[in-house]
C-alpha cells in the first residue's frame, strides 16, 4: 500500500489533481513492459483508477499496454494474461544460423513476428469482440479443439489459443480479428455507453523514416490489432511490418459537414511498406504527441505552450530510465525523417534512438511523465530473462509511481516556500512605502496564465488621496529590483487608462517621468515578468491584502 497522506495537505491535493487527468500514455521498453502493471495497481491504490482515462496512447510494448487499459477490462484481468504469456516464446530459437540469416536479410529482422501477433490477436478476440461475433468465435474455437458443440470444457486463454491456431488457416479468423479504430470508438454496451477508451498507437514508417500516429481521426479505417503489433516489431528482433497505407479522404457536403470517409486503412502486404517499432522515431510518446496537435500538425509559439501545458495538468506517461536518466524525450524535429534506403534508414533510427538515451525530459514533461528505475540486468530485448523478471518490474513500477508524487509534492511545497519568502520581502517593503507615504494598500497577487502553467506575481500601490510625484515612483521602483524582475504598468484615473507599460530587469530602471503625469488616485502595479514556475494544481489565484493582521495568508490549491 501507498504511505499514508495523513495531514499533508498539499500531497492530498495533489493527488486528488491526479485523480482529474484524462489522458494515459506509455512508451516503449520491450520486456520491461510488466512495470507498467506495477505502476497502474500503485495508482489505482493512491485512487487514481484506470476509469478516469478517455484517451490511452502507446508505442512498442507501450502500444500493448495502452491496448489492455483501452480495452476496459480489471487490473486483475491485466495481470493475469501478462503472467500467463511466456516472451520467450516469441523468438524462434529452433531454427539455423543460417535460417535466421536468410530471414533478416529478406526481411530485416532476426524473428518471425507471428507468435507475437498471434497473442495481440488472442487478446483482441478475447476482449473485444461483441456477443455475436464472440458467440461464432466460440463455436470456431469449440469444434477445432475436437468439441463438437458450444460449450466446450476448454476455456479461452492463450494457452489453448495456441493450440487453436495450429489446427486452422490465418484467413479463418480473419473476419474476428479485423476491428478498425473507428469501430472500436464507436463500440457501445447494451445500455448504450461507450465501451472502449480512444486508442492511439505509434508506429515507425521506414521508408520514408518517420514516425505515424494511428487513431480513429487520423487512420480510422486501419484495423486496430495490426497496428499494434506493427508498433510492437522490435528492430532487428522481428522482421519489419509490411503493408499498404492509403490516405484519408472525406467527402462534405455543400455547408461544410462531413458526410463520410475513405482511405485511412492499414492492410497488411507483402509488397508495401515497411513499418517496424514506433520506439525507432517516438519511444517516448511525449517526444511527438508534444509537439503536434491532433490532426497531426506540428504547433509553435503559443498554441504550442498551450498544447503542452494541457499535457502536463491532464495526462500521465510512464517512461523508463537507467542511473536516474530519462531513456528518451527530445524534441520532435521535421529534419529527423526522410532518408533514400530502407534498411539504411532502419539502422539509422535506430543508432538515432540509442543516442537520444540521456537526453533530459522537456520542462512541461515534468509534471506528467512517471519514470520507472529499471531493474538492474534487465534489458529490453532480452526475452530468455524477462519471465523471471516480472515480479522486480511491476515492483519498481510501483516504486515509481511512489518517486513521482513525492517528487512533485516536493517542487510544490518549494514554490510556496519561494512565495512565502517573496511576500515577506514585499510587506517589508509595503512597511517602508507606507511609512513615508502614510495611507495605502497594498495587494499580492499570484494568478494562473491562459496557459495554465505560466504564472505571475504582482502587488499594486493604490493611494487614497494626494499625488505621488514621478521621483517618488521611480524611487519605489528602483527599490523593488532586489525582490525581482518586474513588469511595470502606471494607470491614470479616472479612466484607468495605461499609461507606462515596460519590463523591468536587474539594475535597470525607465524614466517613469518621461512617459507619463500621476494624477490624484494614480496606480502602479508590478508583477513579476516570464515566470514559469509551475504548481502541480488546478487554476489558483491569491489576492491578499497584506496590510491585514493575517500576513502570510496560506496558499490555496484547489
Amino acid at each position: 500500500m501507498p504511505p499514508i497522506v495523513g495531514k499533508d495537505k498539499i500531497k492530498e491535493m495533489f493527488i486528488e489533481q491526479l485523480k482529474n487527468r484524462t489522458e494515459l500514455m506509455f512508451e516503449g521498453g520491450g520486456v520491461k513492459g510488466d512495470a507498467y502493471l506495477g505502476m497502474l495497481k500503485r495508482l489505482g491504490e493512491y485512487g487514481v483508477k484506470l476509469q478516469q482515462f478517455d484517451r490511452v496512447t502507446g508505442t512498442s510494448v507501450g502500444a500493448i499496454a495502452a491496448m489492455f487499459v483501452a480495452f476496459n477490462i480489471s487490473i486483475e484481468e491485466f495481470e493475469t494474461e501478462m503472467q500467463d504469456v511466456d516472451f520467450s516464446e516469441f523468438l524462434n530459437e529452433s531454427e539455423s544460423f543460417v535460417t535466421k540469416a536468410r530471414t533478416f536479410w529478406w526481411t530485416h529482422g532476426l524473428n518471425s513476428p507471428e507468435p507475437l501477433y498471434n497473442w495481440i490477436k488472442y487478446l483482441g478476440i478475447k476482449f473485444s469482440l461483441d456477443e455475436g461475433r464472440k458467440t461464432e468465435f466460440a463455436k470456431l474455437f469449440a469444434i477445432k479443439l475436437g468439441k463438437e458443440k458450444e460449450g466446450s470444457d476448454k476455456p479461452l486463454t492463450y494457452a489453448n489459443f495456441k493450440l487453436f491456431m495450429k489446427t486452422i488457416k490465418p484467413a479463418e479468423i480473419e473476419k474476428f480479428t479485423n476491428m478498425t479504430f473507428a469501430e472500436f470508438s464507436q463500440a457501445k454496451n447494451p445500455d448504450g455507453a461507450k465501451r472502449f477508451k480512444e486508442l492511439q498507437v505509434i508506429v515507425t514508417q521506414v521508408n520514408p523514416l518517420g514516425p505515424k500516429v494511428f487513431n480513429s481521426l487520423l487512420t480510422p479505417n486501419a484495423q486496430f490489432l495490426k497496428v499494434v503489433g506493427a508498433s510492437a516489431t522490435m528492430p532487428f528482433v522481428f522482421s519489419t511490418f509490411l503493408a499498404k497505407v492509403t490516405p484519408l479522404e472525406e467527402k462534405r457536403n455543400q455547408n461544410g459537414d462531413l458526410e463520410e470517409t475513405s482511405g485511412g486503412e492499414f492492410t497488411e502486404n507483402p509488397n508495401g511498406q515497411a513499418f517496424t517499432d514506433g520506439g525507432v522515431t517516438a519511444n517516448n510518446p511525449l517526444d511527438l504527441l508534444g509537439w503536434i496537435d491532433k490532426e497531426g500538425e506540428l504547433l509553435t509559439g503559443e498554441a504550442l505552450k498551450e498544447h503542452q501545458a494541457n499535457l502536463a495538468h491532464n495526462a500521465l506517461c510512464g517512461i523508463f530510465v537507467n542511473d536516474n536518466r530519462p531513456t528518451t524525450s527530445v524534441k520532435f524535429r521535421k529534419e529527423d525523417i526522410g532518408a533514400p534506403n530502407s534498411l539504411k534508414d532502419l539502422v539509422t533510427g535506430v543508432l538515432t534512438s540509442f543516442s537520444k538515451s540521456n537526453a533530459q525530459l522537456p520542462k512541461f514533461a515534468e509534471n506528467c511523465a512517471i519514470p520507472i528505475l529499471v531493474p538492474e540486468g534487465v534489458v529490453s530485448i532480452d526475452f530468455q530473462k524477462a519471465n523471471g523478471m516480472k515480479a522486480k518490474l511491476q515492483e519498481a513500477g510501483q516504486h515509481a509511481v511512489d518517486t513521482f508524487i513525492h517528487q512533485r509534492v516536493k517542487a510544490i511545497k518549494a514554490e510556496e516556500e519561494a512565495i512565502q519568502t517573496r511576500k515577506t520581502k514585499l510587506r517589508a517593503w509595503f512597511e517602508h512605502v507606507k511609512a513615508r507615504l502614510g495611507v495605502g494598500k497594498f495587494h499580492y497577487k499570484r494568478e494562473r496564465g491562459e496557459d495554465k502553467s505560466i504564472f505571475s506575481d504582482g502587488f499594486q500601490l493604490k493611494f487614497k488621496d494626494g499625488t505621488i510625484s514621478l521621483d517618488t515612483a521611480e524611487r519605489l521602483l528602483e527599490e523593488a529590483q532586489d525582490i525581482s524582475t518586474f513588469k511595470v504598468k502606471v494607470f491614470s484615473s479616472p479612466n484607468n487608462n495605461v499609461v507606462f507599460d515596460a519590463d523591468i530587469e536587474p539594475g535597470t530602471l525607465p524614466n517613469v517621468s518621461s512617459c507619463c503625469d500621476l494624477a490624484e488616485n494614480t496606480e502602479v502595479l508590478l508583477s513579476r515578468h516570464n515566470s514559469k514556475d509551475t504548481l502541480n494544481s488546478q487554476d489558483s489565484v491569491i489576492d491578499d491584502d497584506l496590510t491585514t493582521q493575517n500576513f502570510p495568508p496560506t496558499l490555496s490549491i484547489s
